[in-house]
């Protein structure tokens, strides 16, 4: 098994136009874009810390330390360490000297709100990150009718099936799945930065950026995404970057019902003549409310 595989799924799925099929099986890449090229307007967010004030982070900081102390059962394992030790020897102190570290606490909180820089440097770095994120979005499913309806141009487009293969350590081994929380992530929230704080850096950047990457809002559950986040590399410009596909990753192909004939046939033989392995299907409305696949590569 690949060192890089991150799940158990064999296989992901790729919605899209018929005219970019032909590309992606003529070429044997796939565009992985920028947060600014997506249709959902949250996904990503494009403003870091959006309508926090630092004295409102400050306030918030403060009394979550001051919380720690006080309530022995709230979690600090994911505090600094130098926090911990700090917390857990003010959990065991006599009132006078609990008061005493409180109020050194406070201090820190506002140091650490200090130190940050001001979030206006944060919030100038994000808008600077975001067109160099670089993302892969990939399905669980072939058979989504509301996805073979917005992104497989109304049935008329292609469906690809990409194999996680652990022999050619394919790209989506390190796919993660999104989450659709009811509630905004703790990172949109005053407390939540508040939080992030008191992480060591690494923690601190992972749980901001997979909060941001890796969650959108309900709305788009039906889509059962999973994607991969990078950045572009150094020479790249521009929203896109087009990365090559190990040949044998493509698994199979899924022609909508609606597709063009010249669309079909173009495809057909780009598969019979350079992807020979790759199963080939015609998606069916199924009288049952069901999408259903033929084979075709005979």
């Amino acid at each position: 098994m690949s060192s890089l595989r991150k799940h158990t799924r064999e296989s992901f799925f790729k919605y899209m136009p018929a005219s970019t099929a032909v590309i992606v099986l003529g070429n044997k890449t796939l565009r992985w874009s920028a947060p600014t090229e997506f249709n959902d307007p949250y996904d990503v967010p494009r403003e870091l810390a959006f309508d926090i004030s630092s004295a409102e982070l400050q306030e918030e900081i403060s009394a979550y330390m001051i919380r720690a102390v006080q309530e022995p059962n709230e979690e600090i394992g994911h505090f600094l360490s130098v926090l911990q030790y700090i917390i857990e020897a003010a959990r065991r102190a006599t009132p006078d000297t609990k008061a005493e570290i409180l109020e050194a606490l406070k201090d820190e909180a506002a140091k650490k709100t200090g130190e940050s820089r001001g979030l206006d440097e944060l919030r100038d770095m994000w808008r600077k990150l975001i067109p160099d994120f670089r993302i892969l979005c990939l399905c669980e499913s072939p058979s989504s009718i509301s996805m073979w309806y917005h992104y497989a141009a109304k049935y008329s487009g292609v469906v690809l099936e990409l194999a996680c293969s652990d022999e050619s350590d394919s790209p989506w081994l390190v796919a993660e799945r999104v989450e659709y929380p009811e509630q905004a992530p703790g990172v949109f929230t005053a407390r939540g930065w508040a939080e992030l704080t008191m992480m060591p850096v690494r923690a601190a950047i992972d749980h901001l950026f997979h909060a941001y990457a890796y969650t959108k809002t309900p709305d788009w559950s039906y889509e059962r995404e999973w994607r991969i986040a990078s950045f572009k590399r150094p020479h790249e410009q521009g929203p896109f970057s087009d990365y090559q596909v190990c040949p044998t990753d493509f698994r199979s192909v899924y022609l909508g019902p609606l597709i063009e004939p010249s669309a079909k046939e173009r495809i057909v033989n780009l598969v019979k003549e350079r992807l020979p392995h790759v199963q080939l299907y015609l998606m069916h409305f199924g009288m049952k409310r069901r999408v259903e696949f033929t084979s075709i590569n005979s």
